[in-house]
């Protein structure tokens, strides 16, 4: 087709390898923002786990700071399961601190962001009947 001779060989393949790296960048440029990599889901991450950790150890009000931290740090994704775990361990939270009321609420939205019925009900087994009246209509329990 056209012969660009050694040196314009030498300066296509140059081009072309920084359109490559150019993409290549950009690509991992977007992913780091739209998933799990950014920085905002990873400080929410490091506060769930530390709410389990710390719901583990029976300290419940601090648990429960940290899960309010971890739902703040989502609010604006609200399709994230990350967030839908949170509004669950909120709601173990709050039924172990005997809040019946923030419990429900919170397992209503848990079920509204996703369906993690499984867990929900597998959690809610050891509820008192109140909580599991309440929410009988609204998880189909």
């Amino acid at each position: 087709m056209f012969d660009l001779g050694e040196s314009g060989a030498k300066i296509a393949v140059s081009v072309l390898s920084t359109l490559l790296a150019t993409c290549i960048v950009s690509t991992f440029s977007w992913l780091i923002l739209k998933t799990r990599f950014n920085k905002k889901f990873r400080q929410a991450l490091q506060h769930l786990r530390m709410a389990e950790a710390l719901q583990k150890e029976r300290q419940y009000s601090q648990a429960k700071d940290e899960v309010v931290k971890t739902v703040s740090l989502l609010s604006d994704d609200q399709r994230s399961s990350l967030l839908s775990q949170a509004y669950m361990r909120l709601g173990d939270i709050s039924m172990s601190l005997r809040e019946w009321d923030e419990a429900i609420q919170s397992y209503i939205v848990c079920r509204e962001i996703t369906a993690v019925g499984v867990r929900m009900n597998v959690s809610l087994r050891r509820a008192p009947p109140c909580v599991m009246r309440a929410l009988g209509e609204d998880i189909g329990v």
